[in-house]
């Protein structure tokens, strides 16, 4: 599987991580954020931050229409900066106005292309993503896979074969933008958006007034 450039690299402009779950956006995306000097947000992160609520809890709450909306806000928030290396969801880029969006805000979609068996192994003990908790996993995740592949690949700039190790990938990425190599083996977490940093502490103060510790299962549901 080769590197496959499909439309402008805007080095400028936002690095957006595409791919199905398991595909590595998140440990690539520390890393990269990382080698470049640029703020890594997690998309489902930054939600779950907003709302008070898990990704699962917000499926089983007011189901999955509901989300895909939470989502289609933050890539609006998101595309207002240029200096982000952003990991979507699984489906975030499902949604044609999600695309437009990081592209009308000058990012780069990066497609993390990884072979269905790896992301199967990857993927056989998650207990978080609400789409795989089935006892047909497996077959879950091809008929998933199958059906998004043609969608993560018409709305990326640029297909990476992600199958590698992180560190392997990132060097692939900062390859193609014409980054030092070396940059990639930097081995520190990328930053926290600005945006997730202000919230996070109210949030902490909030807890510690009700008199809850750092740490308590209420805070990190």
């Amino acid at each position: 599987m080769d590197e496959k450039v499909k439309g402008e690299i805007i080095k400028s402009g936002n690095i957006v991580l595409s791919g199905f779950m398991g595909s590595g956006k998140t440990t690539v995306g520390r890393r990269l954020a990382a080698a470049l000097d640029m703020q890594f947000v997690d998309m489902d992160l930054y939600i779950e931050k907003k709302t008070g609520m898990t990704v699962k809890e917000i499926f089983a709450e007011y189901g999955e229409p509901h989300f895909r909306a939470l989502e289609t806000e933050t890539v609006k928030e998101l595309a207002q900066s240029n200096h982000f290396v952003i990991a979507t969801g699984g489906g975030t880029l499902m949604q044609p106005q999600n695309v437009e969006g990081f592209h009308q805000g000058g990012g780069t979609i990066y497609y993390l292309d990884v072979p269905l068996a790896a992301l199967q192994e990857r993927l056989k003990n998650d207990k978080r993503r609400p789409l795989l908790q089935t006892p047909d996993r497996r077959a879950v995740i091809e008929r998933l896979l199958n059906e998004r592949r043609p969608k993560y690949l018409a709305s990326a700039d640029v297909v990476v074969d992600a199958g590698a190790p992180t560190v392997v990938v990132v060097e692939r990425i900062c390859a193609l933008r014409g980054e030092p190599i070396e940059k990639a083996k930097r081995k520190k977490p990328g930053n926290t958006s600005e945006k997730e940093r202000p919230q996070k502490k109210r949030f902490r103060r909030r807890r510690r007034k009700k008199g809850a510790s750092p740490g308590t299962p209420q805070e990190n549901s």
